[in-house]
């Protein structure tokens, strides 16, 4: 019986694509790789493929990630979050506890959910591993005293759905974010939602 919802936030909860990749492609010359262009393209492509294709070395990634955080602070108004979200997590919330596990910061959380009046999230958990999520999953399911079986996972990535896996934890991939459905749907991932609303009927049917 599930107990709680957890949301990835970028690319699920909030439309960042178009600013992750105008900071990526600021820094491209300072730390030596391509720029993005060709975003479909993009969104058929895994992290790990994504920065090999890009000619990032992956001992650079850390600092690149802290000074992207730090620049996406003055753009972080131009965010929206998608459309139709906010009403299906409050609606979610009369019945199970919702969270948010994010490789983004606790304060860019904090923010995005106070500007959007959003005061029903209970937990907020953050990674600053790309491929880590699986470690936190554990440590919220040890933490919150919930089993693998009482939560399920909301993403739009093939590292969530992987993740999820690792854990036996049960995941919905969304294909209105980072990743295209087709790559989602090679991850085996238990469910797919088209559009928000899915969310509802797609948890309210898990047993």
């Amino acid at each position: 019986m599930i107990k709680a919802v957890i949301f990835d936030l970028d690319g699920t909860l909030v439309d960042s694509l178009p600013l992750i990749i105008e900071l990526a492609n600021r820094f491209s010359e300072k730390f030596g790789y391509k720029k993005i262009e060709n975003i479909p393209a993009l969104r058929n492509k895994g992290i790990g493929e994504i920065i090999k294709d890009l000619g990032l070395p992956i001992y650079k990634l850390p600092l690149l990630i802290k000074k992207m955080r730090r620049k996406a602070k003055d753009k972080l108004k131009d965010v929206k979050i998608f459309e139709g979200i906010k009403s299906v997590i409050e609606r979610l919330s009369k019945k199970y506890a919702i969270g948010i596990l994010t490789t983004n910061s606790k304060k860019y959380v904090k923010y995005m959910l106070r500007r959007e009046k959003i005061t029903c999230v209970k937990f907020v958990f953050s990674s600053s591993s790309l491929f880590g999520k699986d470690i936190v999953l554990r440590k919220i399911l040890k933490k919150r005293g919930l089993k693998n079986d009482e939560i399920v996972y909301v993403g739009d990535e093939l590292r969530d759905i992987r993740a999820c896996k690792r854990v036996g934890v049960k995941v919905i991939a969304v294909s209105w974010g980072f990743n295209s459905k087709s790559l989602l749907m090679k991850g085996n991932p238990d469910f797919i939602a088209e559009k928000p609303e899915d969310i509802l009927s797609i948890v309210k049917g898990i047993k």
